[in-house]
């Protein structure tokens, strides 16, 4: 079932209008992310909208699409992050996690006078910030392309004013999506995992997905599987980066970890990607390839969204292993990198006659020397054959 639009305008208007009236009166002074707070605010607001799907409940407010994982109600404190944690994980102090909750940008709840998270409340928290950067992102590209006297291009070719939506989470469809916008284009982004953004590719929910899906029956990257979810469609695979991908490793876990076998040893707990991640296909055509039948490492079955909060399970000392990259490593305290495989960061893009101009604009943009020094200055990304084209239909 689609959810139930509502014009924006309308929402914004009612939304402010509403709120303001619900709070003046008391009926609701504060709402959390539990299913029945989200009816009783939905239900107050009349014109918004609650929609459940997959485990998530999306409230259209007035701004933006809010995704919050639903939450089942806590029985023990067994599992739960405290602020120490949850500062760790996003590399922030304690004194700003509390500021994010006093905001209400991060969600808690209490265990007697003590402040405890769930993992979905800062996975849910690190999905809005990367939304919301992305679309400050946007503002400043439409007004730095306004501002600024003399572009220099890096093609005659302009690809467009036309929407065009771009699926998968790495930074290197932002850094496109950026050209994109500085040349006139209307980019946008959806930052869903690897499997997911193909699938967005074939059913005509985006038009690019940048991806990294490891084929173990191959031993190749990402071909295998456009050939295979997006069978028959017209499109074009550009090349954008290579990679180390490996174990990523708490500094004093005590464990010697070094080969893909090393994970099924007594002990060894993972901090695992949900299905579709491209970390998550690697690690279970890695398992495959060992013929271990139904093995699989303690804590496989608790997944993780996002890579930085696996890897800030990890260094908070709460697993032991995550499958990641070299620039999480970079970008997480108190882990250590075991580089295990080189793997290809690849965009595919559909072919239709919306999105030709695009293309030709992305033939001419992503072997430049402007665009490869930029996508070259994040952390462990090789741009030497940046821009190949490797299966075009």
């Amino acid at each position: 079932m689609a959810p139930d639009f509502i014009p924006l305008k309308t929402a914004c208007s009612d939304f402010l209008r509403k709120r303001r009236q619900i709070l003046k009166s008391g009926q609701l002074a504060s709402f959390g992310t539990s299913k029945g707070r989200f009816a009783q605010f939905a239900k107050l607001l009349g014109n918004l909208k609650l929609f459940l799907t997959q485990n998530h409940l999306i409230l259209y407010s007035s701004f933006r699409i809010m995704l919050y994982p639903e939450r089942t109600d806590v029985t023990t404190d067994e599992n739960a992050l405290d602020a120490g944690d949850v500062a760790s994980m996003l590399q922030v102090s304690r004194n700003t996690v509390y500021n994010l909750v006093k905001a209400g940008l991060l969600s808690s709840y209490s265990v007697g006078r003590k402040m405890r998270f769930t993992t979905q409340d800062v996975e849910a928290y690190i999905a809005y910030a990367r939304n919301a950067k992305a679309e400050d992102a946007a503002v400043h590209t439409k007004v730095d392309s306004q501002t600024r006297p003399d572009p220099a291009p890096v093609s005659p070719h302009s690809p467009g004013s036309g929407p065009f939506f771009i699926s998968g989470n790495d930074v290197a469809a932002d850094i496109i999506a950026s050209y994109l916008g500085q040349a006139g284009a209307s980019p946008q982004r959806r930052y869903i995992n690897s499997y997911h953004a193909l699938l967005d590719l074939y059913e005509g929910r985006a038009s690019a997905a940048a991806i990294h899906l490891y084929d173990g029956a191959s031993k190749r990257f990402n071909v295998p599987y456009v050939r295979r979810i997006v069978p028959g469609t017209p499109l074009v695979v550009f090349h954008l980066v290579r990679r180390k991908q490996g174990f990523l490793i708490a500094k004093n876990a005590g464990k010697r970890l070094r080969t893909w076998g090393d994970l099924l040893d007594e002990g060894v707990r993972i901090a695992n990607r949900e299905r579709g991640a491209g970390a998550r296909i690697l690690l279970d055509e890695q398992l495959a390839a060992l013929e271990v039948g139904l093995a699989r490492p303690e804590g496989y079955d608790r997944e993780f969204t996002s890579p930085l909060v696996a890897a800030g399970f990890v260094a908070s000392g709460a697993a032991d292993v995550a499958i990641g990259s070299e620039r999480i490593f970079h970008q997480v305290d108190g882990l250590t990198f075991v580089p295990l495989i080189d793997e290809s960061l690849d965009l595919v893009v559909l072919k239709t006659p919306e999105t030709e101009p695009v293309i030709t604009f992305l033939r001419k943009l992503l072997p430049s020397r402007g665009f490869t020094e930029d996508l070259g200055h994040t952390v462990g990304y090789d741009t030497s054959r940046t821009g190949t084209i490797l299966f075009e239909v």
